[in-house]
């Protein structure tokens, strides 16, 4: 055989091996086609079929807020949003194009879309726009076609019929934190834009308002449009919550502190209710459920007059004259004075190098502690702080739930009630025995909230540790008596009720004529008293005025409602807070009239 028939043969040998070789696995490749496509077909259909059936949650009804009478504060309403689940938008900027030529949608907004599309997962639906109109909506449906990974969900939101109406209480609605997403396991808050509770009662109560998510199995076509729903659990609704507040008397209370800044707080005695609570300015919670620009938010934030802050809570002051009650209190239980006993009041007193004045500059004469009460008296009670010192206005004070949160839901300063321990801690200074004068009178160092001189007032009314309660009471709790003799109680009590029913009361101009009130004004001063001693109060810089309170109850022979107010730069608490205070009152009786 030739060498060039061996070489032939050679190649053909190997040929044939190379053949047999690329044929057994293209035979495999077509047996396993014909097993995919023909014998297992219907399977992997069925497969294919599966991969199409995605699963939505369906939003619960958010429990409304009510006041005690069923009436609604927060309520709830459907609206529409687009959306736009990323893994499906392959080219999420073209398809944002094309829903910008279907619904009013600005650069901004595009661009923001696009931000969160980058950050979220991406089968995690982000939100484009809510609160489309019917017409965008009809616009978007006939076109899903065109537009793929683009939904339209519903969307539930929260509004509030009576706009500014208890604003501070009931709060208000927010987006979810990249915190508390991280910190939740509840589906809802993975929901795009899904909004929680972010202050006041929206925020204390969400968890019970929010409710449970409900679950769909939704068949969808290629084109992105829901076939059948193939199974679905129902979503639970959120818990109603009905407050202790009553909405005729908060509406009262608001309109009479329209203009000003400051609070008024009212409070059933019979179970502790706060029934109306309101802070001056105040601001329209509605804007938050569609979203404040940063303008607006600026301008909310950086407002001198902090709308935001709920000054019933939040805002400490100097009580004034509305502490001399308890300190009075305090003499009587430590047998330092006896009420019959009088203290000669000539303007001033002089302590040490010191002169202290009266209010009254030509002062009151010989005064017993009716009289203090009812007019006021400085020196009176100067002489009693001499007496008693601040280690045991600090301790009784507290009693009365001065200088401590009060444990309401909403956020709370805790004020301050000074004490020898605190200056030292704070100023490393001795305190000096002439600031135990100026303390029994509700200046210097004292700070309290507005809440905590409701709380003090409850107290002096029925002789029980009473304590503020927000939500509305099946059954009234059971408040333990104050270690205080009863007797020495009636004397404060009686002094309270001269404040606003004698001539020479300080409120007598703010009287009722047929249910007498109790009460006391106050005047918490933010520069020197004699600074301004002969400037008619509409000469004085309005930051230089002094701030105005009144605490009372009524009917003064049967406790049933009491009430303080505070006005910020007001001038005087018989002239400014004392009407407010009246006002209050004669609201919450009306209602107890008519129920």
């Amino acid at each position: 055989m030739s060498t060039t028939d061996q070489k032939q043969q050679l190649i053909t040998r190997r040929g044939l091996i190379f053949s047999a070789a690329m044929t057994l696995p293209f035979s495999a490749l077509l047996g396993k086609l014909y097993l995919l496509q023909v014998v297992e077909g219907k399977e992997y259909k069925r497969l294919s079929d599966k991969n199409r059936i995605s699963l939505k949650l369906t939003l619960p009804d958010r429990g409304k807020i009510l006041d005690r009478d069923g009436e609604i504060l927060a309520d709830n309403f459907k609206a529409f949003r687009l959306v736009v689940v990323p893994e499906r938008a392959k080219d999420p900027k073209d398809v944002l194009n094309r829903v910008g030529q279907l619904v009013t949608l600005t650069e901004d907004d595009q661009k923001q879309a696009l931000r969160k599309i980058a950050k979220s997962p991406s089968f995690v639906p982000v939100g484009v726009k809510d609160f489309l109109s019917f017409p965008e909506v009809s616009r978007v449906q006939v076109n899903l076609p065109d537009l793929p990974g683009v939904d339209v969900d519903e969307l539930q939101a929260r509004k509030y019929p009576n706009t500014n109406l208890a604003s501070h209480v009931l709060g208000y609605m927010g987006p979810v934190t990249k915190e508390q997403l991280q910190g939740s396991t509840d589906p809802l808050l993975s929901q795009p834009d899904f909004r929680i509770g972010r202050k006041g009662a929206e925020l204390h109560f969400d968890k019970t308002l929010r409710g449970r998510a409900g679950t769909n199995h939704v068949e969808v076509n290629a084109s992105g449009r829901e076939v059948r729903i193939i199974n679905s659990v129902d979503p639970q609704q959120g818990t109603d919550l009905h407050l202790g507040l009553v909405k005729s008397v908060q509406k009262e209370i608001e309109e009479r502190l329209a203009g000003n800044r400051g609070a008024v707080a009212v409070m059933d005695l019979t179970d502790g209710t706060v029934m109306a609570m309101a802070s001056a300015p105040d601001f329209d919670p509605n804007g938050f459920t569609y979203g404040l620009d940063t303008s607006t938010w600026q301008d909310l934030i950086l407002n001198p007059n902090r709308p935001l802050l709920n000054r019933c809570t939040q805002g400490v002051y100097a009580p004034g004259s509305t502490f001399k009650m308890l300190v009075a209190l305090a003499c009587l239980e430590e047998g330092l004075i006896t009420p019959d006993e009088r203290i000669d009041c000539t303007g001033r007193m002089k302590f040490g190098n010191r002169f202290f004045h009266c209010w009254e500059e030509e002062g009151h004469g010989p005064t017993n502690m009716h009289e203090a009460i009812a007019k006021s008296c400085d020196i009176y009670f100067y002489e009693l702080g001499h007496r008693l010192g601040v280690e045991k206005m600090n301790y009784y004070a507290g009693l009365f739930g001065l200088g401590k949160e009060t444990g309401i839901f909403l956020p709370e300063s805790k004020g301050l009630i000074p004490s020898e321990a605190w200056k030292r801690k704070t100023y490393n200074q001795r305190w000096q025995k002439g600031e135990n004068l100026i303390t029994a009178i509700g200046q210097g160092y004292v700070l309290t909230t507005p809440i905590q001189l409701l709380t003090m007032t409850a107290r002096l009314a029925t002789g029980l540790n009473v304590h503020p309660l927000m939500e509305k009471q099946a059954e009234p709790p059971v408040f333990d008596p104050l270690p205080f003799k009863p007797e020495n109680m009636k004397i404060i009590q009686d002094a309270m009720t001269a404040v606003v029913t004698k001539p020479y009361g300080t409120a007598y101009g703010s009287r009722l004529t047929q249910t007498a009130i109790a009460g006391k004004t106050g005047t918490s001063q933010v520069v020197s008293r004699r600074h301004h001693k002969d400037t008619k109060l509409e000469d004085i810089l309005e930051h230089e005025r002094t701030h105005a309170l009144f605490v009372g109850y009524a009917p003064a022979e049967a406790p049933r409602f009491a009430t303080v107010v505070m006005l910020e730069n007001a001038g005087g608490g018989s002239s400014a807070a004392a009407p407010v205070g009246r006002d209050a009152l004669l609201a919450a009786l009306k209602w107890m009239r008519q129920t």
